[in-house]
C-alpha cells in the first residue's frame, strides 16, 4: 500500500481510510520526527519517512519511503511526497529545470553540497511510485554530468597500468618466455616479442569505472520527456564533450561495482565523481540491459526541496552578478549563510527561505530575521564580506536580504508572477538593472532595520506537445 500526499500538505481523508489503524501509525511518525528534530546531525541519510509528522503533514521533502517494508506476504506500507504547485492557478514546478542548476557548478565545494541535498537508500527494497514522482533519475544523472564536466576541465587522471602484447620488431618491459614460445617460436613468428610493461595512459580502472556509468547515464536520459528545449541541447553537448574526453578510455563492462580511488588532494575532485558514478550503476543494478526501460518502480529516496532553491537562487545571483556572489559562506561555531554579495557599490547578506508565504506578509518572520542577524554580526562572515562599519556610510551592519519563492507564469516574451494576496511584492523581474544596488529592487520589511525581502520564482513546466 502506498499513501501520496503533497509537499506542504496534509494527507487526505481518502488516503487517511486506505488505513486500518491510523492512530498507532500517526504515533509512529510523531516519534520518528521528534527523534529527528532533537538529533545534531540532521541529514538526508537519517530523515525519518520524508519528514511526514504525526499529524500526516509534509514538510520540506519529496520521495518515497517505506514506513513498513513488505514482509513475506504482507505487502508493507510506503508513502510518497509529491511536488505541488506553489498556488492553484500555476502550472507544475519545473524541476528539470531547476536540476539543470547541477549542471554550471563551478568547484568542487558546490558538487558536494549538492550532493547533500538528496538521498537514495539503496539497502531497502523498491517502490512503485507514480511517474511524477520518479524525480531521483533525472537529478541523479543530471549531477553526475556535472561533477563529471569538472573533472574533465582538470583532465583525466592518467595512472600506470600492466599491459601484456605481442610486440612486433620492439621489446618493452620484460619477455614472458613461455607465452613467447607457444605464440611465437613454435609458429615461427620471429619478428614478435610476447611482453608485460607497464604503460603511462588515461585508460585506467577509474576511468573505466567513470565512463561505464556515463554511457548508462546517457542512454536514460534519452528517455526522460520532461528533458526538452534549451536545457537538451546543453545537455547533449556536454554529453557529446565528455564522450570525446573519454573515447581515449576503453568500454570495459567487467569493471568492478565498486572503485577505491586515492586520497591525493591533486585528484580530490575524483572522489566525488566514484561515488556518484557508483551510484548510478546501483540504480540501474550494473547492468547496461536495465537502462532505457520505463520502470517506475525505484528504491526509497529523498529530495531537500529548500536546499534546491538554494542552489537554484544561487546560480540567478551569480548569473546576475558574476564573480560577487559567494555560496554557503562560513562563519564562527558552525553557523554558514547562503550568500554574501560583495562589490563596490553594495555589500549585503542574504539568505533563501523556501517559504512561499512570504509573498502574502511578514507572519512568522522573526525566527529567519533573528537567524540572519545573526549572520550579520558573524565576525567571520563580516571579514569574507570586506565589512568596515566606519566606511559604510555610517552603517554598522550590512543590509540584509531574504529571497523567497512565488509560482511563475511564462508569457512568450517576458515573465509574470501570481500570487494568491493581493499585496503586490517585487520580484526578480523587477531588478532591471545590475549595476544598480540589489537593495533598490527590494520590499523594505518595515518593522526591522536593514531587512529586505524579494522573490525569486520557480520555473514552471510548459504543456508537452
Amino acid at each position: 500500500m502506498i499513501l501520496e500526499i503533497k509537499e506542504h500538505e496534509i494527507l487526505s481523508s481518502e488516503e487517511l481510510g486506505k488505513l486500518t489503524d491510523s492512530e498507532s501509525v500517526s504515533k509512529f511518525l510523531h516519534n520518528a520526527y521528534s527523534g529527528w528534530c532533537k538529533r545534531k546531525d540532521r541529514s538526508l541519510t537519517n530523515l525519518q519517512y520524508l519528514g511526514v509528522d504525526g499529524n500526516f503533514k509534509a514538510g520540506y521533502y519529496i520521495g518515497a519511503s517505506w514506513i513498513k517494508p513488505p514482509i513475506g506476504d504482507d505487502e508493507g506500507l510506503a508513502i510518497q511526497v509529491l511536488p505541488k504547485s506553489l498556488d492553484k492557478d500555476a502550472k507544475p514546478t519545473d524541476y528539470i529545470r531547476m536540476f539543470a542548476t547541477a549542471l554550471d557548478v563551478d568547484s568542487l565545494d558546490e558538487a558536494e553540497y549538492f550532493s547533500d541535498y538528496y538521498h537514495i537508500d539503496f539497502e531497502s527494497p523498491e517502490i512503485n511510485v507514480v511517474a511524477e514522482a520518479n524525480l531521483i533519475t533525472p537529478l541523479l544523472l543530471l549531477h553526475y554530468l556535472s561533477v563529471l564536466t569538472l573533472l574533465t576541465k582538470k583532465g583525466l587522471r592518467k595512472g600506470y597500468i600492466q599491459r601484456e602484447e605481442n610486440l612486433q620488431s620492439k621489446l618493452r618491459g620484460r619477455i614472458l618466455f613461455s607465452q613467447n614460445l607457444r605464440k611465437n617460436v613454435l609458429n615461427k613468428r620471429e619478428d614478435r616479442v610476447y611482453c608485460k610493461f607497464q604503460e603511462y595512459t588515461v585508460d585506467t580502472p577509474e576511468n573505466r569505472f567513470l565512463k561505464k556509468a556515463l554511457m548508462c547515464a546517457v542512454a536514460q536520459l534519452k528517455d526522460i520527456p520532461s528533458l526538452q528545449g534549451k536545457i537538451a541541447e546543453d545537455v547533449f553537448l556536454r554529453i557529446g564533450m565528455l564522450e570525446t574526453i573519454f573515447a581515449a578510455v576503453s568500454n570495459d563492462s567487467s569493471t568492478s561495482r565498486t572503485m577505491k580511488v586515492s586520497s591525493s588532494k591533486l585528484f580530490s575532485h575524483y572522489a566525488e565523481a566514484i561515488k556518484i558514478a557508483e551510484m548510478i550503476l546501483r540504480f540501474f543494478d550494473y547492468d547496461m540491459d536495465h537502462v532505457g526501460k520505463n520502470s517506475h518502480s525505484v528504491h526509497p529516496f529523498c529530495i531537500d526541496m529548500s536546499r534546491l532553491y538554494e542552489m537554484y537562487v544561487f546560480h540567478i545571483l551569480n548569473e546576475a552578478y558574476p564573480g560577487k556572489i559567494k555560496f554557503q559562506v562560513k562563519g564562527r561555531h558552525g553557523t554558514q549563510v547562503d550568500y554574501i554579495k560583495v562589490g563596490e557599490k553594495e555589500r549585503i547578506v542574504l539568505d533563501a527561505k523556501y517559504k512561499p508565504r512570504y509573498a502574502e506578509g511578514n507572519r512568522g518572520i522573526v525566527d529567519d530575521v533573528r537567524e540572519i542577524s545573526g549572520y550579520s554580526r558573524d565576525k567571520n562572515i563580516l571579514t569574507k564580506l570586506g565589512w568596515e562599519p566606519s566606511a559604510s556610510q555610517g552603517k554598522y551592519l550590512p543590509d540584509c536580504v531574504i529571497i523567497y519563492p512565488v509560482p511563475q507564469v511564462e508569457d512568450a516574451d517576458e515573465q509574470t508572477v501570481t500570487v494568491s494576496s493581493e499585496k503586490e511584492c517585487k520580484t526578480w523581474k523587477d531588478v532591471t538593472d545590475y549595476n544598480r544596488p540589489l537593495i533598490d529592487f527590494c520590499d523594505p520589511i518595515d518593522a526591522f532595520h536593514g531587512f529586505y525581502k524579494i522573490a525569486i520564482p520557480l520555473p514552471t513546466k510548459k504543456q508537452i506537445q
